[in-house]
């Protein structure tokens, strides 16, 4: 099995009513959920995903 193919997607979700999160690592407070989608496509068909 190869790996063939790798896309990453860069997502935003906003935070539901308007809140707002403050990460103790981030100097100010944030209105949506940001993260990466990673997928993985192979030879054999197989696709498998992971979040980063």
């Amino acid at each position: 099995m190869k790996i063939i193919d790798v896309n990453a997607y860069l997502l935003k979700v906003p935070y539901p009513d308007g809140q707002r999160f403050s990460a103790a690592w981030e100097a100010a407070s944030t209105k949506e959920f940001t993260f990466t989608l990673v997928e993985v496509e192979t030879d054999e068909g197989i696709t498998g995903y992971s979040g980063m």
